[in-house]
């Protein structure tokens, strides 16, 4: 189970980068339809700026494990080679 650690963490990664690019355009489309914005797109932009704060600065301690993990699953991936 502690092997998951990193793919939990790249999957995380990838599904908000898809969010991010889905409010962009949602937002691109806004504009040019001219339709002003209401609260679900104020609550959309304010859960996609708030998501990495609330992962990457509730707990300091986090971002040392994410890089203690990345570094072991890149040199069990290397030594595989």
């Amino acid at each position: 189970m502690a092997g998951l650690q990193v793919d939990v963490y790249v999957s995380i990664g990838i599904t908000w980068f898809a969010a991010l690019i889905a409010l962009c355009m949602r937002m691109t489309a806004r504009q040019i339809t001219h339709i002003k914005w209401w609260f679900d797109d104020c609550f959309s932009v304010l859960a996609i700026v708030s998501f990495p704060l609330i992962i990457f600065r509730s707990d300091l301690l986090l971002m040392r494990t994410v890089h203690k993990a990345l570094c072991d699953w890149v040199l069990r991936y290397l030594d595989r080679m």
